[in-house]
C-alpha cells in the first residue's frame, strides 16, 4: 500500500472523529488545551489501534464483527448526541446550556463509537499482501490527531458565536453521525 493510498485511507477513516470533535467543541462552554488534546489523543489512538486489532484478528471473528460493528457505533453515537440535547436544555426545557465536562467515560465511547469502522478496515487488510501495517496505523492515528484538533479549534470559536444553540446543534451532528454509520452498513 503507497502512501498516497494510506493517506486517502486516514483521511476517510478520520472524518466520523472530525465530526464528533466538531460537534462536541461546539457543545463546550471553556473546552480547555488538556480535553482538546486527550479528546484528540484518544480518536488517533483508537483509530490507529482499531485496524491493527481488525488486522490482527480478522480471521477469527470477521463474522461476527461484521453482523454486528454498524449497530454498536451506532448505539454509542445516538446515546451520547440524545445526552447532549437533553444536557442541552435545563429546568423546564426551554433555555439550551451548553456543557463542560469531559469526563474519561465520555472520551472512550466516543473513541470506540468512532473507530469501529476503522476495525472494519484492518479486518481488509488481511487480503492485502506486504502492507506496512505500523506504518499504515501510525499514519492513519497521527491523521485523525491533527483533523481532530483542527475540527475542536473551529468547533470552540464556532460555538461561542452559536451560544446556546451549540449544544444541540452538538448532539444532532453525533446522532448524525451514527445514523451515517448506520446506514452505510444496511445500504451496502
Amino acid at each position: 500500500m503507497n502512501l498516497g493510498v494510506t493517506l486517502a485511507l486516514a483521511f476517510g477513516l478520520s472524518m466520523d472523529a472530525f465530526a464528533v470533535s466538531l460537534g462536541y467543541a461546539l457543545a463546550s462552554i471553556r473546552l480547555r488545551s488538556s480535553d482538546m488534546l486527550k479528546l484528540a489523543a484518544s480518536f488517533g489512538l483508537f483509530q490507529a489501534g482499531m485496524p491493527l486489532a481488525g488486522w490482527l484478528l480478522a480471521d477469527r471473528f470477521v463474522n461476527i464483527i461484521k453482523a454486528w460493528d454498524h449497530w454498536v457505533a451506532f448505539f454509542l453515537l445516538f446515546a451520547i448526541g440524545l445526552h447532549m440535547i437533553y444536557s442541552g436544555f435545563h429546568g423546564d426545557g426551554t433555555l439550551p446550556q451548553k456543557t463542560d465536562r469531559l469526563s474519561t467515560t465520555t472520551v472512550l465511547v466516543l473513541s470506540i463509537g468512532t473507530s469501529i469502522d476503522a476495525f472494519a478496515a484492518g479486518i481488509s487488510f488481511i487480503g492485502i499482501e506486504d502492507i506496512p501495517i505500523g506504518n499504515t496505523v501510525a499514519v492513519i492515528g497521527v491523521v485523525t490527531f491533527i483533523f481532530s484538533t483542527v475540527a475542536m479549534i473551529f468547533g470552540k470559536r464556532l460555538g461561542k458565536s452559536l451560544s446556546s444553540k451549540a449544544t444541540l446543534l452538538g448532539g444532532v451532528v453525533l446522532i448524525g453521525v451514527g445514523v451515517k454509520i448506520l446506514l452505510e452498513h444496511i445500504l451496502k
